[in-house]
């Protein structure tokens, strides 16, 4: 994945209780207010930056569409730490720049927060290649929140994959389902090479896929597929697709047509996989960083898709 959407839920809740306050008065204030706040001090050319893990972080904009409760924009962070040579790849003998341990490649990564007047909140973060500011940002957001709000304890908690289950089940179609296993689903293939020394089973992957004809969908599947997003999981259920005794998945994958687009999402750990949106199908190239209106929209479907499902 080049370039990812990453939602995460957004919660305040009273310290030392198990119990969740509306986002929209926690003390009296109004989130959204205090988000705004928060974005405000870390603008207009205002830096954080870490010696430790050589990490800067600022804010180059900010959009607020009340009727909607959402904040939008953009966030400029990168890492440093490893001196280099920088060099054209299409002259590599030329040296163009030494980079120092405090310099860093800064690229602008997009934010959303979604603040309702409820007590779950959505924020979805961009993630560039490996570049990410999920770390950075909710440090400082606890921070900032514990001093204003010392009785109350703000969380900020990846989103499980079985949303996105049901996003895709909703909005596509069951294009193919693929399991792997490390394990041989019976002993032919060993007792084929044993007499030769080699070990399949350390060497070899076993896959075994159901693919849709073309034109055609897997939505006979739905009611499987669906168990599993709804928390009613029974992954023993898609393992006996296969029909080998015994055969049991090390990872199921699954993969949908949204719109012509081909979105894959793995089913057999669906609340400990972050909730990973992959766009780069979306985008014309991955390799260079599209703008905030190329983004802003495919987020803000994405967000639809998740407070529907509340």
């Amino acid at each position: 994945m080049a370039i990812g959407l990453m939602a995460y839920a957004f919660r305040i809740k009273e310290r030392n209780t198990n119990v969740y306050v509306n986002l929209d008065d926690v003390n009296g204030v109004d989130m959204i207010h205090f988000v705004q706040s928060f974005l405000q001090i870390w603008s207009n050319g205002q830096y954080y930056t870490n010696p430790d893990s050589i990490k800067a972080f600022t804010v180059l904009s900010s959009n607020l569409d009340v009727n909607n409760r959402r904040i939008t924009g953009q966030f400029l962070s990168g890492e440093g730490g490893v001196p280099a040579e920088i060099r054209n790849v299409n002259n590599i003998d030329q040296v163009r720049y030494q980079k120092e341990a405090e310099d860093s490649e800064c690229i602008p990564l997009y934010y959303l927060f979604h603040i309702p007047n409820s007590t779950l909140g959505i924020i979805i973060l961009e993630r560039f290649k490996r570049i990410s500011v999920k770390q950075v940002l909710t440090n400082l957001m606890r921070q900032s929140f514990a001093n204003d709000f010392p009785n109350f304890t703000l969380e900020v908690e990846p989103l499980p994959q079985r949303r996105l289950i049901d996003m895709y089940l909703r909005e596509g179609s069951v294009k193919k389902i693929t399991l792997s296993s490390f394990n041989s689903p019976n002993n032919t293939l060993e007792e084929r090479y044993a007499n030769d020394d080699r070990d399949v089973e350390n060497l070899a992957i076993y896959e075994f896929t159901i693919r849709s004809r073309r034109n055609r969908n897997l939505n006979i599947f739905q009611n499987i597929l669906a168990n599993i997003a709804n928390g009613n999981a029974n992954i023993s259920a898609v393992n006996n697709l296969v029909g080998v005794h015994e055969f049991v998945a090390t990872e199921i994958n699954a993969t949908f047509d949204i719109n012509g687009k081909q979105k894959t999402i793995r089913l057999d750990q669906p609340d400990e996989i972050n909730a990973i949106y992959d766009i780069s199908n979306e985008l014309e190239n991955v390799n260079i960083h599209p703008e905030y209106d190329v983004i802003n929209p495919l987020a803000i479907e994405y967000l639809n898709s998740l407070i529907n499902n509340e």
